[in-house]
């Protein structure tokens, strides 16, 4: 967990339904673009990546509903262009044609690069310009369609949410 998101377990399961998953895309939460969403039974390739699905029957990840007959699995990716959202929409993934999601993997991206198996990455904002207290710094969030949001972070030294309509920041 970071200031900006928390990560969400999702356990490895052959056959869930794409759909599952929408609660986790909502006006203030979503799926960071940090995330690659590993996919089945796809109506057309999606690059990247492809893993059989029998690869991971019987090995360090326990599997629900599989069988080593199971679809390929296909990494799907939203790829981060300068000026582009910073967060996945429910559409864009819905876009795939991919009738469900296995699992997915979140890449941490720190001094080093960690991945983190059956994990999804959620970002938080409120939706607006910025409205922070003083002694607090704002970062916007690009969202889809044209749409913008906001955190409120506490300068070094203070203590609080940061939002002026909140508790602000107080030295502590």
């Amino acid at each position: 967990m970071t200031k900006n998101s928390i990560l969400i377990y999702l356990p490895a399961k052959c056959n869930r339904s794409i759909e599952s998953i929408q609660p986790l895309f909502s006006d203030n939460f979503a799926p960071t673009r940090n995330n690659s969403f590993l996919v089945q039974d796809c109506s057309a390739p999606l690059g990247g990546c492809v893993i059989p699905a029998s690869s991971f029957v019987g090995n360090q990840i326990e599997v629900e509903s599989c069988d080593s007959k199971s679809s390929n699995i296909s990494c799907f990716t939203q790829q981060y262009h300068e000026g582009d959202v910073d967060v996945l929409s429910y559409e864009e993934l819905n876009k795939t044609r991919c009738n469900y999601l296995f699992s997915a993997i979140a890449v941490e991206q720190s001094k080093e690069i960690s991945l983190q198996f059956q994990a999804i990455e959620l970002s938080w904002w409120v939706k607006g310009s910025c409205e922070c207290s003083n002694n607090a710094t704002c970062s916007n969030v690009t969202l889809q369609g044209n749409g913008s949001g906001f955190r409120c972070q506490c300068l070094d030294g203070f203590r609080g949410d940061g939002f002026a309509n909140g508790i602000g920041c107080r030295r502590g």
